[in-house]
């Protein structure tokens, strides 16, 4: 499934209807995971995954410090998060 960019988030499917959507924050370039989303039917399948995968290629991409107590993120390597 191809993952969208909506404004401050990533989604897969509508963007009135999304299967599956993270949201986030930047805050004094510090982006925060606040929230994802993804309907029943779609977990354990590593969507849920390719979204933060998203989120944490596109704070190295805009330079951004990635919350690393963010609770979705403590699960990448360090390498994987912009510290």
């Amino acid at each position: 499934m191809d993952i969208l960019k909506g404004e401050n988030c990533f989604y897969i499917g509508d963007t009135n209807s999304p299967l599956g959507q993270i949201d986030y924050a930047v805050v004094d370039g510090v982006l925060d995971i606040v929230d994802i989303r993804l309907r029943p039917t779609l977990r354990g399948q590593g969507i849920g995954s390719d979204l933060v995968q998203a989120v944490i290629e596109f704070a190295a991409e805009n330079e951004y410090k990635l919350n690393p107590d963010c609770i979705y993120v403590e699960n990448y390597s360090e390498e994987e998060v912009v510290e």
